[in-house]
C-alpha cells in the first residue's frame, strides 16, 4: 500500500477524493472488522465526517479518506487514528474497537534486547604524608529498543505510550541510545590534613592552647561530573504511526543547543534584570534576555526565535520514513561536595569532632533536560527546563567520644 499517495493533491476533499486515494489497497483488518465504513462514509447525511454520495471501492479506502479529510496525506498531519473509529462507531451505534472495554488492546512479547559496553579507569593514592585522593572515570555507551522497563521499573506501553515500540513490526528500527545513558562520568574525592598545629609545617612547636586552636583542621570532599542523559521530542497534534499515545518526532534539520536565561515577567532596565517573576532557562540556543532590546522574555520575539523555527524541524514518523528516539543529549553537570572537621582533644579518653559539610557547595545550577518537548508547542516555550538538581544545604555536627 502506498500511504502517501493523494498528498500531490494538496487537502482531500469531495472533488478529489477518489482521484487521490486510488493508490489506496484493501487491507484485510479494516475490510473485515470496519467493512461497513464505505457505506457509513458515503451517507448522504454524513457531510460533516465523510463525502456523501462518494462511492468508495473498500472499506480500507474509505477510513483513509475520512482520516485525512480535508488535511494533506503525510507524516505531519493532523489526525488522529481514534477520531476515525470513534466517529465511525457513534454513528452506526456499535462497540468495535474504541469504544466500551476494548480501547486499547497491548501485546507483549520478547522481542527487545540491549548492549552495554563500558571501559574504566581509576587513579589511587593511599593516605600519607597528611592527604589521599582517589579518581574514577566511566566511558560507556548504553544502547537498546526500549529503556522503560530499565529507567523506571515499569513495562513499555500503556495508555500513555511510555517507551513502546515505534514500529512494532521492525523493533530493530527502535534500536539507539538508552534513555539512561550517559556517556562520561567521573567520581572523585580526597581528604586532606592542614598543615597547622603540633608536628605540622605550620606551628611544628606549638602546645597547649595554641595547638587546641590551630592543630586538628581537615577537608575533606566529593567531586562528580558527567554527562547529561538522552532524550527526544513528541509531536502531539500529528499523524501517530503506532496508533496509541503520541509520537517521538524525528528532526529533520539542525537544532543548535545552549543553556540559555531569560526572566518571565520580570523588568530588563538599563542593563539590569529587576522586578518580579520567575527565571526561565532553555536549552534551544537562543539570545539572553540581556542581549536584546526587550524588557521581558515571555513577550520578546527575539529570545524566541529559535524556539520557534525549530517546532518546523521535526517529522513525525511515517510508514518506510526515518524512526528515531534519545537523538538529543541534555545538560551534563558537575558537583563538589566539601567539609571542614576539626579534631579536638579534651583530656586522654575525652575527644570530639566538629564538622561542617556542604552539599553542592558552590551553589551551582545543574539542570536537568528539558521539561517541555511537545514540538506542537507554539508558546516559544520548546526546550524549556524546569528543574533542577538540589541547591546548596549546608549541615553542622558536633560528636563527643568517650
Amino acid at each position: 500500500m502506498d500511504v502517501f499517495v493523494g498528498s500531490q493533491f494538496g487537502n482531500i476533499t469531495t472533488g478529489n477524493v477518489l482521484q487521490a486515494l486510488a493508490g489506496i489497497q484493501p487491507i484485510p483488518w479494516f475490510e473485515n472488522v470496519y467493512g461497513d465504513y464505505k457505506n457509513w462514509a458515503s451517507a448522504s447525511n454524513n457531510g460533516t465526517l465523510g463525502f456523501p454520495g462518494v462511492q468508495f471501492t473498500s472499506a480500507t479506502q474509505a477510513f483513509y479518506a475520512v482520516l485525512n479529510k480535508g488535511k494533506t496525506p503525510g507524516p505531519n498531519a493532523n489526525i488522529v487514528y481514534t477520531d476515525a473509529t470513534h466517529n465511525f462507531e457513534s454513528g452506526i451505534l456499535k462497540h468495535i474497537t474504541t469504544n466500551g472495554q476494548a480501547q486499547y488492546l497491548p501485546l507483549y512479547a520478547n522481542v527487545g534486547w540491549s548492549n552495554y559496553n563500558s571501559g574504566q579507569f581509576q587513579i589511587k593514592k593511599r593516605f600519607s604524608q597528611g592527604y589521599t585522593f582517589q579518581g574514577n572515570y566511566t566511558l560507556s555507551h548504553s544502547l537498546d529498543v526500549t529503556s522503560s522497563g530499565e529507567n523506571g521499573g515499569n513495562r513499555p506501553g500503556g495508555s500513555g505510550s511510555a517507551d513502546q515500540l515505534i514500529d512494532p513490526y521492525h523493533p530493530e528500527l527502535n534500536y539507539t541510545n538508552s534513555s539512561f545513558d550517559r556517556r562520561h562520568t567521573f567520581n572523585g574525592n580526597f581528604q586532606v590534613e592542614l598543615p597547622f598545629g603540633a608536628g605540622k609545617f605550620i606551628g611544628r612547636n606549638a602546645g597547649g592552647l595554641l595547638n587546641q586552636f590551630i592543630g586538628g583542621w581537615g577537608v575533606s570532599g566529593i567531586v562528580t561530573l558527567g554527562s547529561g542523559n538522552p532524550f527526544q521530542y513528541n509531536a502531539g497534534n500529528r499523524y501517530t504511526l503506532h496508533y496509541n499515545g503520541t509520537d517521538i518526532a524525528v528532526p529533520n534539520g539542525t537544532i543548535e543547543y545552549e543553556i540559555n536565561k531569560g526572566h518571565t515577567a520580570a523588568t530588563f532596565t538599563n542593563g539590569v534584570v529587576t522586578g518580579g517573576g520567575t527565571p526561565t532557562v532553555y536549552f534551544i540556543k537562543d539570545k539572553n534576555l540581556s542581549e536584546t532590546t526587550c524588557t521581558a522574555d515571555a513577550t520578546c520575539p527575539e529570545t524566541q526565535v529559535n524556539r520557534l523555527a525549530a517546532t518546523k524541524k521535526f517529522v513525525t514518523p511515517y510508514y518506510g520514513g526515518a524512526i528515531a528516539r534519545n537523538y538529543v543529549y541534555g545538560p551534563g553537570y558537575w558537583n563538589i561536595d566539601a567539609s571542614l572537621s576539626k579534631n579536638l582533644r579534651i583530656t586522654e579518653g575525652f575527644t570530639g569532632v566538629l564538622r561542617a559539610e556542604a552539599f553542592n557547595v558552590l551553589n551551582h545550577p545543574n539542570f536537568n533536560g528539558p521539561g517541555s518537548t511537545n514540538i506542537d508547542s507554539t508558546s516559544g516555550t520548546l526546550g524549556q527546563i524546569t528543574n533542577a538538581r538540589a541547591a546548596r544545604v549546608m549541615q553542622f555536627t558536633v560528636r563527643l567520644q568517650f
